[in-house]
């Protein structure tokens, strides 16, 4: 049972509107509670965010279970998680002790309830990144209304891609072996206890032989005592994985008489789940078999046959598989091991949309960047200033005749042309390059809020922290106009009020 809001208000409830804040902070958490609490009291919005959080997590019912988070506070607490770039932990303790953000959550001042960051981790976990876009569009819709941009006003914006770091490790295939030979061995030996397979009792002494067997292999370049390590690490590598080939026989054995149960209808609860279980660990076991398989070829390849391994067939990280090997040749990073990330902001500060690198180059993201930002906002009539790595002549004829986008700061590789040359000394497109350059300073926000390093082992869980640090710091935004908007008028009411006295 799930509930969008709290609707039994208690008696020490304070309305949101009546939370007052400190219009001369400037703590970027103030200025995220003035965006949070400007969407709660705008009624128009309100009744946007009620139905687009009837959306979130349809499979929970909100009608049965015991009562679980309400969605809002998940959606909250998930945003602000990004905001201040803080463990679950650290979130918990402000959601438990800070009075201003439970008022936010629509808790009483005498209301004892608890959170725990193992409980905002597998709430927060489940907030689709669908829900946080959408929700993204209602801020910048709210945040174009305060700043006054009117339907069919020119809207100019900014693209550019940035590299959000995986937390891998360096790959070597040497590594990358161990790696999934010891993750194979450590699967093997839960399996063990939990269905009674024998032959993986001993796994402190084959962990401790392997890791010895990898450090031995990486010493030395290309002697002969090295070439002999090197055997020994594939060929243990190679008996793990028969060892494991026959657990998994033994594990169709039992599945097929689980199975039988079931057709007979005489299993019970318990068979299923061993089932459930069952299935999962074939196929962990089965893709660090496949890794196993993949990095041993490609050591025989490297070492022995002196091949060198083509770019398209290495695999960076067992446990992120979509991380990518980024060379862009900036000064001072030799490469990066993450995933780029393009977006587009607008002169607002307001980042509109995102595109995911999974595979390809700035050149392949820039036409379903903008198709996807015209989509989401078909009211907005937009021009945009390109960086140098989105640019060839394909892409720009594509974004003038498949899209309704004015291009005009897209600067040209090479020697230019007459006709470049004349297209670049126009106003419009000197305006547009000088003022491209405050989209590297939303980026830094962007790195600030989390997005320099993503820790999740998904490619869901990524593009849902990218989507949440997205709508996080438009959140910001949103605040810090509503904040010097209202300090500006406080400031001409104590303006007038001091004529007024000095006139009396």
């Amino acid at each position: 049972m799930r509930q969008l809001f709290t609707h039994q208000l208690s008696l020490d409830h304070v309305p949101i509107e009546d939370i007052q804040l400190d219009l001369n902070s400037r703590d970027p958490f103030v200025a995220f509670l003035f965006g949070i609490q400007s969407i709660l009291t705008n009624n128009a919005a309100c009744k946007k965010l009620t139905e687009l959080l009837k959306t979130h997590n349809p499979k929970v019912s909100k009608h049965r279970g015991r009562p679980g988070m309400n969605v809002w506070v998940v959606v909250l607490l998930a945003a602000l998680k990004q905001e201040l770039n803080c463990t679950y932990d650290r979130l918990a303790t402000m959601a438990n002790q800070m009075g201003i953000l439970r008022l936010m959550m629509g808790h009483g001042t005498k209301d004892e309830k608890v959170y725990t960051g193992q409980a905002l981790h597998d709430n927060i976990t489940l907030v689709s990144s669908t829900l946080l876009q959408k929700l993204n569009q209602l801020i910048i819709e709210m945040g174009h209304q305060v700043v006054g941009h009117n339907i069919g006003d020119l809207l100019k914006c900014h693209a550019d891609s940035k590299v959000s770091l995986t937390n891998a490790a360096y790959p070597t295939d040497l590594a990358l072996l161990w790696k999934s030979t010891a993750s194979l061995i450590r699967s093997c030996v839960r399996l063990t206890f939990a269905f009674e397979v024998t032959g993986w009792r001993q796994q402190k002494y084959l962990l401790e032989k392997l890791e010895k067997l990898f450090k031995f292999s990486r010493k030395g370049r290309r002697s002969a005592y090295r070439l002999r390590w090197v055997k020994k690490f594939l060929n243990y590598s190679n008996r793990m994985g028969e060892k494991a080939k026959k657990m998994l026989e033994e594990l169709s054995e039992q599945e097929q008489e689980i199975k039988a149960r079931l057709n007979e209808q005489e299993a019970s609860s318990e068979d299923q789940d061993r089932l459930d279980k069952i299935q999962q660990a074939r196929q962990d076991i089965s893709l660090y078999l496949h890794y196993m398989a993949l990095f041993s070829d490609q050591i025989t390849r490297r070492i022995f046959d002196g091949e060198t391994i083509p770019q398209e067939e290495k695999v960076y990280s067992i446990f992120k598989p979509f991380t990518r090997w980024i060379v862009k040749g900036k000064a001072g990073i030799l490469m990066e091991l993450g995933v780029p990330v393009a977006i587009i902001e607008d002169e607002y500060q307001f980042v509109l949309g995102y595109g995911i690198e999974w595979k390809g180059t700035d050149i392949d993201m820039a036409v379903p960047l903008v198709q996807s930002i015209e989509a989401q906002y078909p009211h907005l009539t937009m021009t945009c200033s390109f960086d140098l790595g989105f640019y060839s002549p394909e892409v720009r004829e594509q974004l003038e005749t498949k899209t309704n986008l004015v291009v005009i700061g897209m600067s040209k590789k090479g020697r230019l042309s007459k006709e470049e040359k004349e297209r670049q000394n126009t106003e419009e497109y000197k305006e547009a390059r000088q003022g491209h350059s405050r989209v590297e300073s939303c980026m830094n926000v962007l790195n600030h809020r989390g997005m320099r390093l993503i820790r999740e082992v998904s490619k869901e869980g990524f593009e849902r922290v990218v989507a949440c640090t997205i709508v996080a710091v438009n959140i910001h935004r949103l605040g810090t106009l509503i904040q010097q908007k209202e300090l500006k008028r406080l400031r001409r009411k104590e303006k007038r009020e001091k004529r007024l006295r000095q006139a009396a």
